[in-house]
């Protein structure tokens, strides 16, 4: 799926979803990379220029579908124990540019 595929869908997705439709997709973006919040956010903005939807709305649903996101991933790693969180980025990690590294910065900057 190309880029202009994607821009296609997530404007059928939004513009028959509405908020659900922008809270689903940012947090299918936290969870899935490929899919680009630069591709979403604006369209969003232009949605709400339409008048079918409103802008704060718009922000609201997409603060959501991040928190989402976010939430499954944190409660994935918990689940999973940081254990086996290091020894899957120390195998897998360069694949999407994560290191242990980063994430003993991650954890320096929560402490």
């Amino acid at each position: 799926m190309g880029l202009f595929d994607l821009s296609e869908w997530a404007t059928e997705v939004v513009e028959a979803l509405g908020y659900l439709g922008v809270a689903m997709l940012i947090a299918l973006e936290n969870l899935f990379p490929p899919i680009p919040s630069e591709v979403v956010l604006p369209l969003t903005g232009f949605v709400a220029s339409q008048g079918s939807v409103t802008l704060p709305g718009m922000i609201v649903a997409a603060t959501i579908g991040s928190i989402v996101g976010a939430w499954v991933l944190y409660l994935a790693a918990a689940a999973i124990g940081e254990k086996r969180v290091r020894r899957w980025v120390s195998r897998w990690g360069r694949w999407f540019r994560v290191s242990n590294d980063d994430l003993d910065r991650a954890d320096s900057w929560f402490d």
